[in-house]
């Protein structure tokens, strides 16, 4: 390791947090927004979540804002010296 981290961002898993917890105390633990927007929408949308999810991958989103991240990858880089 290359010293003590600032904070550690894992996906909810308990063992992770828990190991996290008693390997680094003190450690700012985050949660990863990914997995946490994820979890919860199927939480609460339930089998609407799922249907949405079929629609998504029946349009091909993933696949549009790919291309369109390609196309712009510029913005959302950073500037090199």
């Amino acid at each position: 390791m290359f010293g003590k981290p600032l904070a550690v961002v894992s996906d909810m898993q308990p063992s992770i947090v828990e190991v996290v917890e008693e390997l680094l105390p003190g450690v700012k633990h985050q949660y990863c927004q990914y997995h946490l927007l994820r979890n919860m929408g199927k939480e609460l949308m339930g089998q609407s979540y799922s249907q949405l999810g079929g629609i998504m991958k029946g349009e091909g989103v993933k696949t549009k804002a790919r291309r369109w991240l390609r196309g712009n990858s510029e913005k959302f880089s950073p500037p090199t010296r």
